[in-house]
């Protein structure tokens, strides 16, 4: 059954996409596309913008049916032309490039909102990524009392809240100015080592990309060139 997808086994955080199609308004976005991240590994994906990144996102995530091929995360499928596997049962973070945190929630409680209140490790968890990501003086803090940089640190931790097999990052960076911009950046791509979490990234920002990844594509005409 696909709820044994949290289970920590070695393909635990490996993505695969084999010959994967998609379409928007009759124009086909992803044309038999295939990619592979294996665990751990950060990969990411460059191109224009329009030209299906986010759409590629939306499918691994599952906000958006595939028409064909096979897409499996850990080893299990989750999706095909015959099996959708909903959202909140894949077990994915995402950051978003609009951070995309609740403005009614503190620090604390947009880190751990993904975690329910039944479960007696929520508050350690939730302390463990406050400290790591260095925001332990603004807890208390609502998402208009912080500075983007902070913002996005916020909407890190909340991806990786849930241990989840690989985060999904959108455009993450692209509104904070060059040098918080690389500073945060490289920041983050140490805590995502750390934590071993694999990642997908898109972006449009070659040099970006370059610094972070282990594994770099061009995304042209709904398929990927290596870089």
């Amino acid at each position: 059954m696909y709820s044994d997808i949290k289970e920590k086994t070695t393909n635990y955080g490996r993505i695969q996409l084999e010959e994967v199609s998609t379409s928007f308004n009759d124009a086909k976005i992803l044309d038999e596309f295939s990619l592979i991240v294996e665990p751990g590994q950060f990969v990411s994906i460059l191109g224009t913008s329009g030209i299906g990144k986010t759409t590629l996102l939306r499918a691994i995530s599952g906000f958006k049916r595939i028409s064909s091929g096979y897409l499996r995360i850990n080893g299990q499928l989750a999706s095909s032309n015959f099996l959708h596997i909903p959202p909140e049962k894949r077990n994915l973070g995402f950051v978003f490039q609009d951070y995309a945190l609740f403005p009614h929630l503190n620090v604390f409680e947009n880190i751990g909102y993904g975690i329910s209140k039944k479960y007696d490790y929520r508050n350690t968890r939730v302390e463990e990524l406050i400290n790591i990501l260095d925001l332990s003086s603004h807890v208390k803090k609502f998402p208009s009392q912080l500075s983007g940089g902070q913002q996005q640190r916020v909407a890190i931790g909340r991806a990786m809240a849930i241990n989840p097999s690989a985060i999904l990052m959108d455009e993450p960076f692209s509104n904070l100015d060059f040098s918080l911009k690389k500073s945060l950046s490289s920041e983050i791509k140490k805590i995502i080592n750390k934590s071993g979490t694999s990642t997908i990234m898109v972006t449009h920002d070659e040099n970006e990309a370059e610094r972070l990844s282990d594994k770099c594509y061009l995304m042209e005409n709904g398929k990927l060139k290596d870089l």
